[in-house]
């Protein structure tokens, strides 16, 4: 209670402060530009936390707000459920914004900024669903809609199993914005996955059957049908509306994703990248993820919700890119044998049924 006590006094003081005293054009400016005019679309946490600090200070360098407001942010950047905090943070510095609370020509710039990229779903952003002890898990809800699975014949680095065509998903669904952390594992299961200590950074050293029983115990604890994303849903929400190789285009880019273009793997905390347009971080890069299909050929013509094979002796895995390259891409497939750990590399993300 008292943390939420804490977030709701920052956000009635920036308001009431904004009023009265307007904040620094140039270091919103900095905010709104870095990221393309995406401002809940900060890459990392701690780049937001830097962005608000300097939003609360006055050209000159002081601190144009009280302290506490400064202190406010460091606050939320150490709690146990900073990425919201700093989420609806962001979310408050660009209502500012829109609302002409902010000196400067702010409506030209955030239409400047926002008018290339694909349109947003109606999502309903960051759901949370509580694991226990302090511990949660954030989700987008997906909507229905169509879009083209697989690659086409001119995308690099494409393969054979990766036939383009159309899919329709007749139900909206919601997925988790991040990998599953170590953290959140702990929080269900009682062995660790491997990884680094940070509990920021994804599970991984995990196989599809313990992938599989975290959602059955987060069912448990939820009240709600968790599993694993069908390999389609996966996909439709990798290209967040576009149809390039990754979301922002047809080549890598090293400050997009932690894809591994030599040398050995390095994982990545699991908000240190920029999220795609609609909102989920790490599905170019960092761990592969299971889905619950097992691996099979597409077929060429439209399909309607297809589930993939129900058996086989693999399952599909996404995504990945920290151990080698080019993996990663949206239509990129791997499978692996349901208690392959992938050489440490296997990790996973949930879904819910909405």
């Amino acid at each position: 209670m008292a943390f939420f006590q804490m977030v709701l006094a920052f956000f009635a003081g920036c308001l009431a402060w904004a009023d009265a005293q307007k904040i620094a054009p140039d270091a919103v400016k900095l905010l709104i530009r870095t990221e393309d005019g995406q401002i809940v679309e900060a890459g990392s946490l701690r780049r937001a936390t830097a962005f608000l600090a300097e939003a609360l200070r006055a050209p000159g360098g002081e601190p144009a707000a009280p302290e506490p407001h400064l202190a406010a942010v460091r606050s939320l950047r150490a709690a146990g459920r900073r990425r919201e905090a700093l989420l609806e943070a962001l979310d408050l510095l660009g209502e500012l914004a829109r609302t002409g609370q902010l000196e400067g020509e702010y409506t030209k710039v955030i239409g400047e900024a926002n008018r290339p990229g694909p349109p947003k779903p109606p999502v309903t952003a960051h759901e949370y669903f509580g694991l226990g002890d302090g511990v949660g898990m954030l989700f987008n809800r997906v909507p229905a809609g169509q879009f083209m699975m697989g690659s086409p014949a001119e995308e690099m680095n494409r393969r054979e199993d990766e036939t383009r065509h159309p899919v329709t998903l007749t139900r909206p669904f919601l997925l988790g914005i991040f990998p599953v952390t170590r953290e959140q594992y702990m929080a269900l299961m009682e062995t660790g996955p491997g990884g680094p200590a940070d509990d920021h950074h994804p599970a991984r050293d995990v196989d599809w059957f313990e992938a599989t029983e975290f959602c059955a115990r987060m069912s448990r604890v939820t009240g709600r049908n968790v599993r694993l994303p069908t390999e389609a849903e996966w996909e439709y929400a990798c290209r967040a509306g576009t149809e390039t190789a990754y979301f922002w285009g047809d080549w890598y880019e090293k400050d997009r994703a932690n894809i591994n273009v030599g040398g050995p793997p390095r994982w990545a905390p699991v908000d240190e990248y920029p999220p795609n347009p609609w909102g989920f971080y790490d599905m170019h890069g960092n761990v592969f993820e299971w889905c619950a299909d097992g691996y099979g050929n597409y077929p060429r013509e439209a399909v309607t919700d297809p589930q993939g094979r129900p058996y086989g002796q693999t399952r599909v895995l996404r995504g990945g890119g920290a151990f080698m390259f080019p993996s990663g891409r949206s239509a990129g497939r791997y499978q692996g044998a349901p208690r392959s750990r992938g050489g440490e590399m296997n990790g996973f993300r949930v879904a819910m049924d909405d």
